[in-house]
């Protein structure tokens, strides 16, 4: 993976939720991590006195790895293109920069499962990630909510964003009430004061993904 030119970075279009990720470089093949398991933690913190035994909590953890996946792309070009060096880099630094991004986006959330000793395993085919259904007569807003409520109860952790598909946030934004009013729920950006990211790589019917950093 090449750093992207800063003057190409400032510029480049929102991809969604892969903007949202820490980025990190390795030279190797493969990367070994322990992965915990949050259904097998053992709470065992309690008042202690000198003296006394430490109470000792337990917590599962499983060896993972994965291989470092290469994304590879290219375009035709003509003759007159390789005899313009600058004509060349804005090729490079624009559109195949670009198509390289927009495919490493659609990995990170849709990555096949099967890819797990190969590649990208995308968000939404990891083992372990919550799955959650619109309940009847529930509106996007009501469901982004109760999703965090859910992510906050199985993590302990405070969810900071929500995707969505770029039509389903658009039916946030226009949804009116009985009066045809406005009810503006997303502001500056936020619903219930999750950040909200747009990506292409979600459905575009009313279902939400959320994710907690």
């Amino acid at each position: 993976d090449y750093s992207l030119p800063e003057q190409y970075q400032q510029t480049l279009p929102r991809l969604g939720v892969y903007n949202t990720l820490p980025r990190a470089a390795t030279d190797k093949d493969s990367i070994t991590f322990y992965e915990a398991d949050p259904s097998k933690l053992d709470n065992k913190a309690a008042t202690w006195t000198p003296g006394n035994t430490i109470p000792m909590s337990g917590m599962a953890w499983k060896q993972r790895s994965f291989h470092m996946e290469q994304i590879a792309n290219g375009i035709p070009l003509l003759e007159n293109n390789l005899n313009d060096y600058n004509e060349l880099m804005t090729l490079v630094n624009t559109t195949i920069l670009y198509m390289q991004e927009l495919a490493k986006g659609a990995k990170v959330l849709n990555g096949p499962k099967e890819s797990a000793e190969t590649g990208i395993v995308g968000i939404l085919n990891n083992d372990g990630v919550q799955k959650y259904t619109m309940a009847s007569g529930d509106t996007v807003a009501d469901s982004a909510y109760k999703m965090a409520t859910d992510v906050f109860l199985a993590t302990g952790f405070v969810p900071t964003t929500v995707a969505m598909h770029p039509y389903v946030a658009e039916s946030v934004n226009l949804e009116k009430d009985k009066n045809g009013r406005y009810i503006n729920q997303m502001v500056n950006g936020k619903l219930w004061a999750l950040s909200v990211v747009e990506d292409l790589n979600l459905t575009g019917k009313k279902t939400v993904s959320s994710k907690d950093d």
